[in-house]
């Protein structure tokens, strides 16, 4: 059900986007403005500014038709995770909209939901067969919000993308090739940080502590702040060219 709902989500989008209308809408500069603004909305909110929900009453209404004595039942129950996961899972759906405009693919809005479908199903599946895998499925905590900022900068620096293809096509000199780069540098200089540690959100608890109570950064962790530095530092001589 997971997957048939988020595949006739996708097919709408195809529906209402042909490959005429797509390059058109691609190459609009109203459409372009629009998934910056889109895409900025998402990457603050992920940064913890604020939360993006659909309205309480959708899901409390699907909520009293979900039951598991029917088949009809376990269908609205997947609308409600759908309509209750979307303040989750919206970031990702708003990025594979676009994707699907910008490839200008009659059958990308089916491909493409169909596979984000499946991977929301997937989990549900798996613990279904195998229920014992529920008590290694890792513990929520700070560490999901961590994942949430990290995706917020990666929407942000999204949105620059779209901005300057504005710029490009008009030429307003705003947002050119040095400003651009700039903005990526620091961009994923201050995502480095944060994974250090040495920035917090208000959504973001303490470093855990070892076994002296002293707090420490873990190795993924620390991985991960490495590759946002050492691409932040790989673009900087591309500010001279």
């Amino acid at each position: 059900s997971i997957i048939l709902i988020f595949t006739a989500i996708g097919g709408l989008v195809s529906i209402i986007f042909g490959p005429k209308t797509m390059y058109e809408v691609s190459t609009s500069k109203a459409f372009n403005l629009f998934v910056f603004g889109i895409f900025m909305l998402f990457g603050i909110s992920l940064l913890g500014a604020f939360e993006i929900t659909l309205p309480a009453s959708w899901s409390s209404k699907l909520d009293k038709k979900a039951n598991t004595n029917s088949m009809g039942g376990i269908f609205f129950m997947a609308l409600v995770l759908v309509v209750v996961s979307f303040s989750c899972t919206s970031a990702f759906i708003s990025s594979l909209i676009v994707y699907i405009i910008k490839s200008g693919n009659s059958l990308g809005g089916i491909v493409g939901f169909f596979g984000f479908g499946l991977a929301i199903a997937l989990p549900f599946a798996v613990t279904a067969l195998f229920p014992s895998l529920l008590n290694n499925i890792a513990k929520s905590g700070g560490w999901l919000n961590v994942v949430k900022v990290t995706m917020g900068f990666i929407e942000i620096a999204m949105a620059m993308k779209f901005l300057s293809n504005v710029d490009l096509q008009y030429h307003w000199g705003i947002l050119n090739f040095d400003v651009y780069l700039s903005i990526w540098i620091i961009l994923f200089t201050v995502l480095g940080i944060y994974l250090l540690g040495l920035i917090r959100f208000s959504h973001d608890d303490g470093l855990p502590k070892n076994m002296f109570g002293q707090s420490y950064l873990s190795v993924t962790r620390l991985f991960f702040a490495m590759t946002s530095l050492s691409f932040a530092m790989y673009m900087v001589p591309g500010l001279w060219g």
